[in-house]
C-alpha cells in the first residue's frame, strides 16, 4: 500500500469514528433527558410547559403531581367553572418553587350565543411562574 492510500484510509476511519461517536453521544444525551424521572422540575421541563397544555400533560412532563395550592369550583347556568393551581420543587441548579395555574375556560374554545367564553371539561395551563424561594412542603 502506498502512503497516500494509508493516509486516506486513516482519514476515513477517523471521520467515521467521529461521526459515530457524535451520534452515540447525542443519542445518549437525548435518552437521558427523556428518561428523567426525578420528582423535581428541571429548567428544560419548565420551559416545555406552555399555555393550553392539559394538567395531565404537565404532571407527566414533571414526573410528579406536585402539590395543590389553589382549587376553586363554581357553577352557573353555563356549566361548572374550575380554577386550579399546583406547585413543584425545582431541581438542583433550578432551585425554588414552580407554580402552574390551570382553568377550564381560557382555552376551552367554547362560547355562548353572545360570544362569551364558556367552561370546557379539561383543566389547561393559563400561566406559570418560577420563584427562587422554596416553601419546604
Amino acid at each position: 500500500m502506498s502512503k497516500y492510500t494509508i493516509a486516506k484510509a486513516l482519514t476515513a476511519a477517523t471521520v467515521f469514528g467521529a461521526l459515530l461517536g457524535g451520534t452515540i453521544a447525542a443519542a445518549g444525551t437525548a435518552s437521558a433527558a427523556a428518561t428523567d424521572s426525578r420528582p423535581c422540575v428541571t429548567r428544560g421541563e419548565y420551559r416545555a410547559v406552555h399555555a393550553g397544555m392539559t394538567r395531565a400533560q404537565v404532571v407527566k412532563l414533571f414526573d410528579s403531581r406536585g402539590k395543590e395550592n389553589t382549587d376553586e369550583v363554581w357553577s352557573d347556568k353555563y356549566g361548572t367553572w374550575h380554577s386550579h393551581g399546583r406547585f413543584w420543587k425545582g431541581c438542583p441548579g433550578f432551585h425554588g418553587t414552580i407554580d402552574v395555574d390551570f382553568d377550564n375556560w381560557s382555552h376551552s374554545g367554547r362560547t355562548d350565543e353572545w360570544g362569551d367564553v364558556m367552561p370546557g371539561s379539561a383543566l389547561r395551563v393559563t400561566g406559570k411562574d418560577h420563584s427562587s424561594w422554596w416553601t419546604g412542603w
